[in-house]
């Protein structure tokens, strides 16, 4: 795929305090602090990558540098440090560099100055990357060659029509050769009843040289800790999950703490054992939770393959309505709401992590076998929600319960709610979605392989869009206590005022529960906002899902029927014009009534569906 507008994962620095820190820069407040940026080539960005016009923006805590021009060209972009008194040896100059797009990798050069800070002075090179890594990668460059001299040093994107490349966490400093971290346990805390575990844990490498082995001593609840040695390859200055080849049983519904300490990175002594211990816990249950599997999107308009995201989100939807929660989070479109997007992770787009666990999942390769696996993953909270609604004010009570299945301590667990929008519509290009199926080139794909590239923002509906995020990405703080009893009922209420350009009749609450060491999301529950009736609506509504939407010829409505009888089907314009109606007798159960659009015109319409359980209203686009 073509220069996707990936987003721009930036990871935590982990340098540390170091003795002797001649420059630190995270560039976390969005300046470029003490380096100075200079636009040697001055050429005009694409169009698709308009916001980068300066030579390393800041953006995301990180800058970026764009080489995607128009017309096309070679970039000439410097970023230059302040002056530097390397004052003796031991000195090193370290990065974090990535390439956005792994099709159209930026590569860079680094120079060294001793005469000024002048992009001419730079004469000696010292590292070059043809292309860059999509991961964050360190890079660190040893200057002993340049102890007792005063310097600048640079680094310079000269890529040739290629994409974006991030620079992050600058440092020159003395560095300790070797100095490992021992962070937080990574291994799944939720385990069934007899499992065998392989505890992991994530590794951060505080010095120069990278770490091919560490000794872990591990013991469990207070016993004699047993020690192994685990062989891993951890660059310096980042970070790893190595696994602990030492199994733990769980067994019944049990707690485990367990103590870790690692020595001896490369067989050598640590030069800072401060930091070298830490603690985690493990679960057993012998039941599981009734789960849900919530899938969070990414996706944007301009995404020429996030079309196969809408399709198979629908797909989902229609074919597991009672497992299934979906959440569409934009990436650079009119849709976005940055801390959903900027939490997301994700190497490439149309993306999806499910309950925040299994990540970067292609949207196109859910299928059943996802659900199962969810399934299987045991949780040790059931969780349910409900909402309350003053349309006058428009404030918006969201009410989640959590019961927790096995007693639990020492556990940091967080209730957030994910607010959501259907039959979201925009009238600006920028909600025009571009597609690579337009025409059938690529395929068939629920319909806009009969649709254009782009499809017109006329004839667009987006579903699931996400909104606001109540209590925050990483969950609200304190929303349950820190001891939970098995059977114990926990609830917690958020607020929300929703925004007058939100249409209220179509916004859902997606209660999620998170354990925050792990971020995974435990489990899920999700509640219509109830508003007043519209004139289109009654108060008695209730779900229905349309696909494909956009449609060309055809489209189909389903819904869930508790009641036998009669379903009308009505298609409106936005004038109430009465466009079709037809009338099914019906069984009850899950139901599905085709609707002909062959003879519509091309526009946004209302379908409407009258039913002996009530009212399901959705907007329907038209595409000729």
């Amino acid at each position: 795929m073509k220069k996707e507008l990936l987003l721009l994962i930036l990871c935590l620095a982990f340098y540390g305090a170091n003795a002797q820190t001649l420059l630190d820069e995270n560039f976390d407040d969005g300046t470029r602090g003490s380096m100075t940026a200079v636009d040697v080539d001055g050429s005009t960005p694409h169009p698709n990558v308009g916001f980068y016009t300066e030579a390393w923006l800041p953006a995301g805590g990180a800058l970026v540098s764009n080489s995607w021009y128009a017309p096309a060209g070679a970039a000439n972009d410097w970023l230059i440090t302040p002056e530097l008194n390397i004052d003796s040896e031991g000195y090193s100059f370290a990065f974090k560099a990535r390439a956005v797009d792994p099709s159209y990798a930026d590569g860079y050069k680094v120079w060294v100055s001793t005469t000024g800070p002048d992009v001419a002075s730079f004469t000696t090179q010292l590292f070059s990357v043809a292309a860059e890594n999509t991961t964050l990668t360190t890079r660190i460059i040893n200057l002993d060659a340049y102890a007792g001299q005063t310097i600048h040093l640079a680094i310079q994107n000269d890529s040739n029509d290629k994409f974006l490349l991030v620079v992050d966490d600058v440092l020159v400093a003395k560095l300790k050769e070797y100095n490992v971290s021992a962070e937080r346990m990574v291994s799944r805390r939720w385990n069934a009843s007899g499992s065998t575990v392989l505890p992991s844990i994530t590794v951060q490498n505080k010095g120069s040289e990278t770490i091919t082995s560490v000794d872990v001593a591990l013991s469990v609840d207070g016993g004699s800790p047993q020690t192994t040695t685990v062989n891993t390859n951890i660059p310096g200055l980042s970070s790893g999950d190595i696994t602990i080849t030492l199994p733990v049983m769980v067994t019944d519904n049990n707690e485990y703490s367990l103590d870790y300490v690692l020595s001896n990175p490369n067989g050598n002594e640590d030069e800072d054992m401060s930091d070298n211990a830490n603690l985690g816990y493990l679960n057993s249950l012998t039941g599981n939770a009734d789960k849900k599997m919530v899938v969070e999107e990414g996706t944007g308009t301009w995404c020429t393959w996030c079309p196969r995201g809408h399709v198979a989100m629908e797909r989902m939807a229609e074919d597991h309505p009672d497992s299934f929660i979906g959440i569409a989070v934009h990436n650079s479109d009119p849709m976005a709401l940055a801390e959903h997007d900027d939490n997301m992770n994700l190497n490439g787009y149309p993306g999806a992590n499910i309950n925040r666990f299994t990540r970067n999942v292609d949207p196109g390769d859910l299928s059943i076998n996802n659900i199962t696996s969810e399934a299987a993953r045991v949780s040790p909270m059931n969780v349910t929600s409900s909402t309350e609604y003053n349309a006058t004010t428009r404030e918006l009570t969201v009410t989640a319960t959590a019961t927790s299945i096995i007693d639990i301590n020492n556990a940091d667990i967080r209730f957030s709610v994910i607010m959501t929008e259907d039959e979201v519509t925009g009238t600006g290009n920028d909600y025009a979605q571009v597609n690579a199926y337009a025409g059938g080139a690529n395929g068939v794909m629920g319909g806009y392989e009969s649709l254009p590239n782009p499809v017109p923002a006329s004839q667009m509906v987006y579903h699931d869009v996400s909104r606001a995020l109540l209590g925050g990405f990483f969950g609200e703080e304190g929303s349950f206590p820190e001891v939970i009893t098995a059977g114990e009922e926990v609830t917690y209420s958020f607020t929300y005022t929703i925004p007058a350009i939100y249409d209220d009749a179509e916004m859902q609450a997606v209660v999620v529960v998170l354990d925050a060491v792990s971020g995974e999301i435990l489990n899920g529950s999700e509640s219509e906002v109830q508003t007043a009736v519209g004139i289109f609506e009654t108060p008695e509504l209730i779900e229905a899902k349309l696909s494909p939407n956009p449609a060309i010829d055809l489209t189909t409505i389903y819904l869930p029927l508790e009641t036998a009888g009669d379903v009308t089907v009505s298609v409106l314009d936005l004038s109430g014009r009465l466009m079709k109606n037809n009338v099914y007798n019906s069984n009850a159960g899950n139901v599905s009534f085709n609707i002909i659009t062959s003879d519509l015109n091309a526009g946004i319409y209302i379908v409407r569906v009258d039913t002996p359980d009530g009212v399901a209203t959705k907007r329907l686009a038209v595409a000729k």
